[in-house]
């Protein structure tokens, strides 16, 4: 049976925590072998599943060996049991701890290998291995939050990715031409603002690095929301929330059975001034803006993609059932006012649930009040 050699993970237990990814092209490089092949043989000594299954997940190259999928399980726990290490401290070094409560939807995780060429460079200059963090695998991450500077994704020499899993020397030089990957451009900008501007994402890395093998709840925030509005319910002060995060969106996150995007649980936290940790976890105890609030202006605008749109949709049809079916309701209520309730425009409703705009119209119309055309006749 394959044995590895032991070598301490960088930054355990703080937001500057080692990907796995980079941990395994560590280990590969003190074996003098490929990434790639490391996992192969592994898997092929110790019988777990089919080789090629492992080399057919590997394909999408190293980023793939942080993201919350069953392949990141698996090597952890083969990388675990050749190296005689608790699986929890390389569950640390990835987000498998959001399988259940965020969707790992194309934009959550950066596609290559990035890093800030500043800290490769002190690494360098202290003598010690250069890695890639965990924190750099999310693509909201644009900046270093140390230094500031804009995140690499290709070597400054050569132009290359260094998302390839071919056998190389270390993580700071390049795998395609080997010069250092700390080489920086001159006179580039920093500010305070580019350092913290994913300081709520540094927040959740650490929270992952110091908690091994503890997954956040699949509805934790929902947990927060529904929370929320049962306090508003008893206090009757709707307007406090509502500020803050639209009606529809309201009945979307906590309506819907969809799980939740980071960058939409980003937002969320954004607006609740809720840390981004105590939201994930489904805790609105004590929560207060204590995390700079400057994010980047995709995040703020994910809530108009069309999947949003497609929940926000359907949360309102569910809502719009409830309402017609409740004792609230009654013939005399006009489609303006059905449409106030939930949230949105009349023309809203005639544009999705044509059929019962129509309905309540005909109801209101037999009751003798006001007619409200049919904003498409």
């Amino acid at each position: 049976m394959v044995q590895l050699f032991r070598i301490q993970p960088r930054g355990l237990g703080t937001e500057e925590i080692e990907g796995f990814s980079s941990y395994l092209v560590r280990v590969a490089s003190a074996h003098a072998v490929s990434v790639g092949r490391l996992i192969s043989r592994l898997a092929a000594s110790r019988e777990i599943g089919n080789v090629g299954d492992f080399s057919q997940s590997f394909a999408t190259g190293l980023p793939a060996l942080v993201r919350p999928s069953p392949f990141t399980r698996d090597v952890v726990e083969l990388i675990a049991g050749a190296s005689g290490v608790e699986p929890g401290v390389f569950e640390s070094m990835t987000f498998l701890c959001l399988s259940n409560s965020l969707d790992s939807s194309a934009g959550t995780y950066s596609q290559h290998l990035r890093w800030c060429a500043e800290c490769m460079a002190e690494c360098e200059k202290k003598g010690e291995p250069g890695y890639f963090k965990l924190l750099w695998h999310l693509e909201a991450v644009k900046h270093c939050p140390q230094h500031g500077l804009p995140l690499s994704g290709k070597c400054l020499h050569c132009q290359s990715h260094q998302s390839t899993a071919r056998l190389r020397t270390d993580c700071s030089s390049c795998a395609n031409c080997g010069n250092s990957l700390g080489a920086m451009v001159n006179n580039i900008n920093t500010s305070l603002g580019e350092k913290s501007a994913a300081a709520d994402l540094s927040d959740l890395v650490k929270r992952i690095a110091q908690s091994r093998s503890t997954e956040f709840p699949r509805d934790g925030v929902r947990l927060v929301l529904r929370h929320l509005l049962e306090e508003a319910w008893k206090t009757e002060n709707y307007d406090r929330i509502w500020d803050h995060i639209p009606k529809s969106e309201w009945l979307t996150y906590t309506e819907c059975d969809g799980v939740i995007r980071l960058a939409e649980a980003r937002h969320i936290a954004l607006r609740l001034g809720i840390r981004l940790v105590d939201l994930l976890q489904g805790s609105a105890i004590g929560s207060s803006r204590t995390i700079n609030s400057k994010l980047d202006a995709s995040c703020l605008n994910e809530l108009h993609t069309k999947r949003a749109k497609k929940l926000r949709k359907s949360a309102l049809g569910a809502a719009l059932k409830n309402l017609l079916k409740g004792s609230e309701f009654t013939p005399t209520k006009p489609l303006t006012w059905v449409a106030m309730k939930l949230g949105v425009t009349s023309d809203v409703l005639w544009r999705y649930y044509p059929s019962e705009s129509k309905e309540i119209v005909a109801r209101h119309l037999k009751a003798g009040a006001i007619y409200l055309p049919d904003p498409g006749s």
